[in-house]
């Protein structure tokens, strides 16, 4: 079919040809700015007019109105019905804000031809009138104009929508980088679905593979992508949208949808087809009806201003909107979604996805060739390999970056923790050093050091991601104002947002390219004052990072450190929460006194074996889905992952030396199996012998633990090595009680378990 043929085959004036015009023609006219607006106005209250549309003379540009009537079919010798909404069209009107207007122009369109006699005899009658007339071909003319030749294609008002979209991920992606001008971003992470390593054939499983979180998202109807902050969850999901966004030819396209959290809880009340009414043009809508298939990239859940808790609720209840429909979600948070994890009825379509660390060798290479592009010495390549920073820092990709970024500029100083790059990064953004080579006045580096702070101190405290231009404005003109420094508002706004690389300004708002850099500048802020409390709040996911950054701005606090040791805690999950903070908060504060580290680091210790097991009997525990070898084999993993840092393996063996192996307890037992296996990632000498000795004492679970990860092990000791042997018997002869003692270990959910009990 030709275009000519389509437009023609529109017989039905209000049913095909007027939705065609409205939501296609008109709509893009109004994208291109060839028309101001247009009103449908076709009904018992028309006056004459299908449409008034408001368009503007292209010498005076001066705003004025054009009378729409629509005809369905060839306008030859009847005329009297056009004739007749002519003349009631030129009756003044009212636009909304009650004004009158009258109608002095007019466009007659018909989906078919107009006859030479029709348009004079109507021009004679109405010679006053300023009067266009658009047959088929017209309408084909002005829809290839303004929609793209290609209009008639499929989906064309999807595609279009899409590549609308495409810049819109493009600009995000670029605007919101902390790395433009250091090249092409070259770190790609690695996801994994998580998976327990315990099975019942007593062997670990495989590593877990590489999954492509995009193709696993068309699959499943809910994906939960984790990683610590800096580790580019933003960029992957807006990477995933813009790879939506390049489509072709699909049948069935799926449209992504970006939004954060906040959002879809706050502005959409959690409902789904009030989101796409909002994000997605009708003219896409209309054109998909009911083959619509739509992908909610949904950013941010841990930053959302509610109770963990009831993040986890809200995600339920918008699990059970989209339960149903043509929809699927990524939403990307950080390290906790254990706490989404309780619902038996999203196990099956639900899906955990990690975002794992950068190696050394990944961040090394990345920095090396930003050394090589910028000509930089090798000097400042080999103190970087030398220095502890990359021994125990985050390995992410925004740790990279903030390294590339310092290294670039030959800082002298290597920071030691990551507190201290972003300290120096943003010194470095703000122009401090620009001060030293005369660049820049110091009262300047002062006063936009200030303003960016208080900007973030107004941001976090009201749970913004973003403000108004003209108020972020506002913060300049104050500071400015209330000081007799001669700064020019404008010069300093101007400084902050194109010189800086840490804020961006885009359609009109104004936010901070990470929330990591408000998150750090907040923090700095408070530890200067020695103004932010440690009580509770601190155990909560919206303020671990402000605390970790307001430890590392004090360093040396061992009162803020014992503050936090004697924390009380008045659930299990806000101890399991004080577990899994602290050694990220002793890490931040790591010149403060060894042996108070030490005292803090004990404490947790001897906190996890009970905390562990108070998760097994709880009934609100985000994991009694697991089983409890697969629960062991989790918490296992996390304590490694969160404690095995070099900096505390002198506090770990102190803490083994101080053992009174005659009382070990059965918390005690499972404190010490965690232990033994951080000792094995930081490749302790003989990691787990100290527990061989005492395996009298081992509850089977932690003895079965012990057999999986030992024999997995290089290099055994002479101990390690008698007691696979003694275990693999054991197991042959079915040694452990009866013979379902093994499967329930392994396969019966701890929900099943806590039931028998009641």
């Amino acid at each position: 079919m030709t275009k000519q043929e389509y437009i023609q085959s529109l017989k039905k004036e209000v049913e095909q040809f007027h939705p065609f015009l409205r939501d296609r023609l008109f709509a893009a006219m109004q994208k291109e700015a060839a028309i101001d607006s247009y009103d449908y106005t076709h009904g018992n209250n028309e006056q004459g007019a299908d449409f008034i549309v408001m368009t503007r003379n292209s010498v005076t540009k001066r705003e004025y109105a054009v009378a729409v009537i629509v005809k369905s079919g060839s306008i030859t010798n009847s005329l009297d019905v056009v004739e007749r909404q002519i003349s009631q069209s030129t009756t003044d009107r009212k636009n909304q804000n009650g004004e009158e207007f009258s109608v002095r122009s007019f466009w007659v369109i018909t989906n078919n031809t107009i006859s030479k006699n029709a348009r004079d005899y109507i021009n004679k009658k109405f010679d006053n009138l300023n009067i266009e007339f658009w047959d088929y071909q017209e309408v084909v003319r002005l829809s290839d104009l303004y929609m793209g030749d290609d209009w008639l294609e499929p989906h064309h008002s999807t595609n279009t929508f899409l590549q609308t979209k495409r810049q819109y991920f493009v600009d995000m992606m670029s605007r919101n980088s902390l790395a433009q001008n250091l090249g092409e971003f070259s770190l790609r992470q690695t996801v994994v679905e998580r998976k327990a390593e315990y099975n019942s054939n007593q062997q670990k499983n495989d590593p877990p593979k590489k999954v492509n979180v995009l193709e696993c998202a068309k699959k499943r109807k809910m994906i939960l992508l984790e990683g610590g902050f800096g580790s580019g969850k933003t960029r992957m999901l807006h990477q995933i949208g813009l790879d939506l966004c390049d489509q072709k030819n699909d049948e069935h396209p799926l449209i992504p949808i970006y939004l954060t959290y906040q959002d879809l809880c706050t502005k959409y009340r959690l409902d789904a087809d009030e989101v796409v009414l909002n994000e997605i043009e009708k003219s896409v809508q209309d054109e998909l009806q009911d083959d619509g298939q739509y992908l909610f990239l949904i950013d941010g859940v841990d930053e959302a201003n509610f109770p963990d808790r009831e993040k986890a609720e809200k995600l339920f209840k918008f699990y059970q909107k989209i339960e149903s429909k043509n929809a699927n979600a990524v939403l990307a948070t950080r390290n906790i979604t254990p706490l989404f994890q309780k619902e038996e009825r999203l196990k099956s379509d639900c899906r955990v996805l990690e975002i794992r660390p950068l190696s050394t060798t990944e961040i090394i290479r990345y920095i090396l060739n930003v050394c090589k592009r910028e000509n930089l010495s090798n000097r400042v390549f080999s103190d970087l390999s030398s220095n502890d920073l990359l021994k125990d820092i985050a390995k992410i990709p925004i740790t990279a970056i903030l390294l590339a970024q310092i290294l670039k500029n030959d800082v002298k100083d290597l920071p030691s923790t990551l507190p201290e790059l972003f300290q120096k990064f943003v010194e470095l953004s703000l122009g401090r050093w620009d001060v030293e080579k005369g660049l820049l006045a110091q009262k300047q580096y002062e006063a936009l050091d200030a303003i960016a702070t208080d900007i973030a101190i107004y941001m976090f405290d009201n749970s913004l991601t973003q403000i108004g231009e003209d108020e972020a404005k506002g913060f300049f003109v104050k500071y400015v104002n209330e000081r007799n420094t001669g700064l020019v508002v404008e010069l300093l706004y101007r400084h902050l947002v194109d010189n800086s690389g840490i804020v961006t300004v885009y359609d009109g708002c104004f936010s901070f390219k990470h929330r990591a850099i408000l998150e750090f500048l907040y923090a700095r802020r408070k530890a200067l004052e020695k103004t932010l409390p440690i009580n509770k709040q601190m155990l909560t996911l919206n303020w671990q990072n402000v605390y970790y950054f307001y430890y590392g701005c004090l360093k040396d606090c061992p009162d803020e450190i014992k503050a936090f040791k004697d924390l009380e805690c008045s659930n299990t999950f806000e101890k399991m929460m004080k577990l899994f903070f602290a050694p990220n908060f002793l890490l931040a504060a790591y010149n403060t006194p060894y042996d108070v580290i030490s005292e803090t680091l004990s404490s947790a210790f001897n906190e996890s074996g009970h905390i562990y097991l108070e998760m097994k009997k709880d009934a609100d525990c985000p994991f009694l889905r697991f089983s409890e070898m697969n629960f062991l084999w989790f918490f296992q993993m996390l304590m490694r992952n969160l404690y095995s840092y070099n900096f505390f393996r002198d506090a770990i063996e102190k803490y083994l030396v101080d053992l009174d192996s005659n009382k070990i307890t059965e918390p005690d037992a499972y404190t010490l199996f965690f232990i033994s296996m951080i000792r094995v990632t930081l490749k302790i000498d003989k990691p787990t012998d100290f527990l061989f000795d005492m395996q009298n004492k081992l509850p089977a679970q932690i003895k079965l633990g012990l057999f999986h990860e030992v024999k997995s092990e290089k290099d055994l000791s002479e101990k390690a090595t008698t007691y696979i042997k003694k275990m693999t018997n054991k197991l042959k002869k079915n040694g452990f009680a009866d013979k379902g003692f093994l499967k329930t270990l392994y396969n019966e959910p701890l929900t099943v378990k806590a039931k028998k009990k009641v």
